[in-house]
């Protein structure tokens, strides 16, 4: 069954204490922020679903990020300032959304450039 997609790319910094938190709790500190701001994020299919969030460069424990990118992926479109703000508010001190914006699709796949 085929379900609309919507992509949205956002620009976070990870810095204060949450320089301590890894790659993988990180994506999964996104998606139970999403699940608390209500916002309608598309699953993967399969055995076990998981949330369509990923992040284009893992960033080392320890190490501050300033502007690293990533993308999730909702089931309807929303304005981007609606969905910022209320994925915002469920982060932690130390994780902020600097941007995110509406990527049409195949638009991801040119600002990465051509890396497969």
């Amino acid at each position: 069954m085929a379900q609309d997609r919507y992509t949205y790319q956002f620009d976070f910094a990870k810095k204060g204490l949450s320089i301590y938190v890894s790659h993988l709790d990180l994506l999964r500190l996104f998606g139970r922020a999403a699940r608390r701001a209500e916002l309608p994020v598309v699953l993967s299919e399969g055995f076990h679903p998981r949330m369509k969030i990923k992040l284009f460069h893992a960033v080392k424990l320890g190490v501050e990020a300033c502007c690293e990118t990533g993308e999730i992926v909702l089931k309807e479109r929303r304005k981007e300032d609606d969905v910022r703000q209320s994925w915002q508010k469920e982060l932690p001190a130390g994780i902020v959304i600097h941007r995110l914006t509406f990527a049409p699709q195949g638009v991801h796949k040119e600002l990465l450039g051509g890396i497969r």
